[in-house]
């Protein structure tokens, strides 16, 4: 016979158990489904809820003390990750917003199915001091380029592209635009077209459609651009410059100049 620990057989007596205790399995958790849900459910509301605040809020609400670094895992494990903060205007998707958007959505979709040229108008402002930000140096060392501490002067652009014409008309300024100008750029942009070959030979018959934004400088373009019978003055819905392809271009042309 095997020999039995006195403290096993001391135990047997005590208890009166002879049955083996179930072992292992998953350990006990303080962080509960709830306490997840709850942490998702506070993110969402304030996305800028650092772990302090939350483990304070977990204290409150449920009793449990959990440390930072618990918490930052469980998110993790939930796929919540730090990132940089976008700043959304409350009024960006408020209804009145969105039915401006979807306003100019089916215009701009009827004028590309009527075979209307359409021409996307817009301004920007590039700095005249331009550097590479890109440079080599040995491994260890940075790559260092020294130059005068003062940037350049600013220029103002306006550009007006269309898939028919590539660019269209552009035109430079020092000084800042102001709403007789663009008016101005627009007649100016309107007179090129319609001498345009391009325009004589697919589009003679059809509307001019001039896609801008709503910044200051276009408040009062359509009261300023003198009236004609085929040109039509677009906005865009509030909120919405990805639906101006012309901004990619300005970022492309920044992007060949550096």
């Amino acid at each position: 016979m095997k020999s039995v620990a006195a403290t096993t057989a001391e135990r047997l007596v005590r208890t009166g158990r002879v049955e083996y205790l179930p072992r292992g399995g998953a350990r006990a958790t303080k962080v509960t489904p709830e306490i997840k849900a709850a942490l998702v459910l506070w993110l969402d509301e304030r996305c800028t809820y650092t772990l302090s605040p939350l483990r304070t809020v977990v204290m409150s609400e449920f009793n449990v003390l959990l440390s930072e670094a618990t918490i930052s895992r469980h998110l993790m494990g939930v796929f919540f990750t730090v990132k940089q903060t976008r700043v959304e205007p409350t009024t960006c998707n408020s209804g009145v917003n969105k039915e401006k958007r979807k306003a100019f959505a089916e215009a701009l979709v009827r004028h590309n199915d009527d075979g209307d040229l359409v021409v996307y108008f817009d301004e920007t402002n590039f700095n005249l001091y331009t550097k590479r930000t890109r440079g080599r140096d040995k491994k260890g060392k940075r790559a260092v380029e020294k130059l005068p501490p003062t940037k350049g002067g600013n220029m103002q652009i306006q550009c007006a592209v269309s898939c028919a014409f590539g660019v269209v008309a552009y035109r430079t300024h020092r000084d800042s635009i102001k709403m007789d100008m663009s008016a101005a750029f627009v007649e100016a942009l309107y007179t090129e077209i319609k001498e345009a070959d391009v325009y004589k030979n697919a589009f003679a018959h059809k509307k001019i459609v001039v896609v801008f934004d709503n910044a200051p400088a276009h408040s009062q373009t359509e009261v300023l651009v003198p009236a004609h019978d085929d040109p039509v003055l677009l906005r865009l819905g509030p909120y919405s410059p990805m639906c101006n392809p012309i901004e990619n271009c300005f970022s492309a042309l920044k992007v060949h100049i550096k």
